[in-house]
This record gives structure tokens, sequence and C-alpha cells, in this order.
């Protein structure tokens, strides 16, 4: 009953988290940017703030595009921080499974906007935003997107080696 509770409570923080809490922090962090919101959306994805974007301000306007996937990441590490800090009870189960279901979302949604990208470089998704924004074309979108992947995969290999460290799996004794 105790490992059912921990898995809906982790559950339920991360759902929270992706749908509300990430669009939230987003805007905060807009807003100390003094970034233009033109609206503040509710789509498939949760609550997003939609920025207006500097002129000429390449990498203040990627940063802006990429603060969903940083807030996320931010929001990782705590949870490991918050992680090495507490005993095995229901609370670091949770946190075990709030880092997976915030990950599971990182993951897919990258993934997505990499697909979405390379059958259509021209639609209205972050990435092709980011391209636009810095003028790829030809090849160079496609090792953007290689360097997209990359660099999650090292991010996933990372994150599942320090995550083993707090998953014990009991040892069956040999009759």
């Amino acid at each position: 009953m105790k490992n059912k509770k921990s898995i809906l409570i982790g559950i339920i923080l991360a759902i929270l988290f992706i749908l509300f809490f990430n669009g939230v922090f987003q805007y905060l962090l807009l807003l100390l940017f003094n970034a233009n919101i033109e609206k503040f959306e509710f789509s498939m994805l949760g609550f997003f703030p939609t920025v207006q974007l500097k002129e000429n301000i390449n990498i203040l306007n990627t940063f802006f595009l990429l603060l969903p996937i940083i807030i996320s990441i931010i929001f990782i590490e705590l949870s490991f921080t918050l992680l090495n800090k507490l005993p095995l009870v229901v609370l670091r189960y949770s946190a075990i499974i709030f880092i997976l279901v915030v990950m599971g979302d990182v993951i897919v949604f990258t993934f997505y906007g990499a697909i979405q990208l390379l059958l259509n470089p021209l639609s209205n998704s972050l990435w092709s935003k980011l391209i636009s924004l810095w003028q790829l074309s030809g090849g160079k979108i496609y090792v953007l997107i290689f360097f997209i992947i990359l660099v999650l995969f090292a991010y996933l290999q990372l994150l599942q080696k320090r995550l083993m460290k707090f998953i014990v799996i009991p040892k069956k004794e040999i009759s």
C-alpha cells in the first residue's frame, strides 16, 4: 500500500508540475527578464506564455524558447538534491517517480519537436523557431537535430547512473 501511495503522489506532483507549475515559473522568469508576453495559453502540454522575441538578441531569445526544458531540468536536479536528503520512505519513492515522469516529458517534448522538424521544417514548433532565429538551413538543421538528440542521450545516461544509486532492488535468497 505504501508503494502505491508513493507512486500516486509522484505522478500527481509531476503532472501538476508539467501542466501548471512549469508555465508559472516560465512566466515569472520572463517577467524577471522584462520580456514582452503576448498571451498565456493552455494547450495539451500545459500552461505556457507566448513571448514576443526581441530583435538582434539571439542568445536571450534562445533562452526564452528553451525555458520549458531548462525549468524541467532544474526541477529534476532540485529533486535529486531532495532525494539525497530523504530517508527511505514514501517521499523518496515519490521523488524518484517525479524525476522519471518529468524526464519522460522532456524526452517526449524534445523528440516530438525533432521529428516534427524533420517532417516539416516550416512548422510553428520550438525547434522551427530556433532554426529561423539562428537562420539555419540545409545540413545545419540536421546537425542541430543530431546535437539536440546527442545532448539529451548524454543527460539521460547521467540521470540513469545517478538514479540507480537510489533504486534498491532486494536480492532473493537462493533456497
